[in-house]
């Protein structure tokens, strides 16, 4: 059979669990969906190279036994006629939690993708990540245990982002603080999510186009890089995806903040995402010793430290604004 046809063919059945998968609220359904997705995104690849090999079978293993346990207890829960028992729903959670990545369950998903490709990684960080949002989103377990753990994983990503040299990792601990805003974003209003993700995934493929035209894998790899302007145009790409004002990966941000009925949370999730700024102050400090070193142009230098002056002091004021 020719690729191109069966490639076709795999997408069609990717995109097709994903939508049948969104027009159900059968768990046993959801499960038969997320199987034919696990699947087709493992096919998905044609040229495997031996670590590329590796980290899909880590990643179907995982997929496989956070499978087995929503299954386990979907036909628990029928069996013994208690679908909504906090037990039950648990593990349900569990099992997504498990999918999407999240503390302390983060350990494969940032092992797996430094060794996939491109499109993999980007798939992995957008529609994998889909389904299991949408179970979260019928809020079973309860939401108070939840934003627990999300503040538990908010810490974990804080600091797994210190002094990091793989962009890979810094983009993958970026995605699960956006994940983290998303499903606090469930509590005030189930739809809310759904356009954060659009936004997510807008300026997800932005950046990963970027770099994959550059083939950027590290910090290394974009400073020693000799042009100038791809350096400045990243960066600001880089500081759209982390979600600081102007930018427009802030405004799925600002949608949770004003709809959401925590301040507590509120507080906590400004509080990450400054840390993460922090983070991104780092790499912006780095690369403007890089542009010095190439005899950058002062005036578009200062332009860039004003606007994310400006940025910073935008984000400090909204709880004010609101």
């Amino acid at each position: 059979m020719n690729y191109s046809l069966l490639n076709f063919f795999v997408s069609i059945l990717l995109a097709g669990s994903i939508f049948f998968s969104f027009s159900s609220k059968s768990l046993f359904f959801i499960w038969v969906c997320l199987e034919i997705n696990m699947l087709m995104y493992v096919s998905m690849e044609k040229n495997y190279s031996s670590f590329m090999s590796v980290s899909v079978m880590k990643y179907y293993i995982i997929q496989g036994l956070s499978s087995m346990i929503f299954l386990f207890f979907i036909l628990y829960s029928h069996t013994v006629g208690m679908v909504q028992d906090q037990f039950v729903s648990f593990f349900i959670f569990l099992s997504m939690w498990i999918k999407l990545g999240f503390y302390p369950f983060s350990g494969w998903y940032f092992v797996i993708t430094e060794n996939m490709s491109w499109v993999m990684w980007f798939l992995l960080n957008t529609f994998q990540k889909l389904i299991p949002l949408w179970v979260l989103s019928f809020n079973l377990f309860k939401m108070d245990m939840v934003m627990c753990l999300l503040i538990i994983n908010m810490i974990y990503i804080s600091i797994e982002m210190w002094n990091q040299v793989s962009l890979r990792w810094v983009v993958n601990c970026s995605s699960l603080n956006h994940f983290s805003w998303m499903v606090v974003s469930m509590n005030s209003h189930l739809s809310s999510w759904e356009l954060y993700f659009f936004i997510y995934f807008l300026i997800n493929f932005i950046l990963m186009v970027f770099m994959k035209e550059y083939n950027w894998m590290s910090f290394l790899s974009m400073f020693l890089y000799k042009s100038c302007f791809s350096v400045m145009i990243f960066m600001l790409i880089f500081f759209n995806f982390v979600g600081i004002p102007p930018f427009l990966g802030f405004l799925g941000k600002l949608l949770v903040l004003k709809l959401s009925m925590s301040n507590y949370i509120l507080l906590l999730l400004m509080f990450n995402t400054v840390i993460v700024c922090v983070v991104y102050l780092q790499v912006l400090m780095s690369s403007l010793n890089i542009l010095m070193m190439f005899k950058f142009d002062i005036f578009n230098i200062s332009l860039l430290l004003i606007l994310l002056s400006l940025s910073i002091i935008m984000l400090f004021m909204i709880p004010f604004i609101l």
